[in-house]
């Protein structure tokens, strides 16, 4: 998971146990909040929760015992060197990689960075899923018949959508996975 923020994707995942390793990456800012939140400090959390039933393991038999927190910032990180560099990444495994509501926020030369990057990562399959927002070129990022007051609530926020893209031209964004097959 990459920018979950405060979504608890990674934590369902985890206690699913359909995965081995669950990685949740985030701005140390945003993972300071996290960790306050589970009243933990550390770099792993324990995804297993004693009120939810679990399976005894994932497809291939392993279970996912905790949730890796690492920090990442996806403007000035090199996110395949970040992922890499921590025991929790497996490159002998297939990766899922999950990026949503997150690429809006970020410029035009992050968003290519961060999907060159992720590219690059060493694993025998890499997937990706993730949401962006659609924007015709000339036209302003944002909602489909949105309120014109929404961008100036967002931007109240500081949190302005910075990028889009069409349907048809974000296929050519992936170029960089070269050889890996984009849906």
């Amino acid at each position: 998971m990459l920018g979950a923020g405060l979504d608890t994707l990674a934590f369902r995942l985890g206690d699913e146990r359909l995965y081995e390793r669950v990685i949740s990456a985030d701005h140390p800012a945003t993972l300071k909040t996290v960790r306050g939140a589970l009243g933990s400090g550390t770099e792993r959390v324990e995804a297993t929760r004693p009120d939810l039933p679990h399976k005894k393991g994932g497809p291939d038999g392993s279970a996912a015992r905790s949730v890796e927190l690492l920090a990442l910032d996806l403007v000035d990180d090199d996110v395949c060197d970040v992922l890499t560099g921590t025991p929790a990444f497996d490159s002998g495994r297939a990766v899922l990689v999950v990026i949503e509501g997150v690429l809006m926020y970020l410029g035009e030369p992050a968003v290519s960075r961060v999907l060159r990057s992720l590219a690059r990562l060493p694993a025998p399959r890499v997937r990706l899923i993730a949401s962006w927002m659609l924007a015709e070129p000339g036209q302003p990022v944002g909602f489909q018949s949105q309120s014109r007051l929404v961008p100036v609530w967002l931007r109240g926020r500081s949190e302005p959508m910075l990028w889009a893209s069409t349907q048809r031209s974000f296929p050519y964004i992936l170029t960089a996975w070269d050889g890996r097959r984009v849906l």
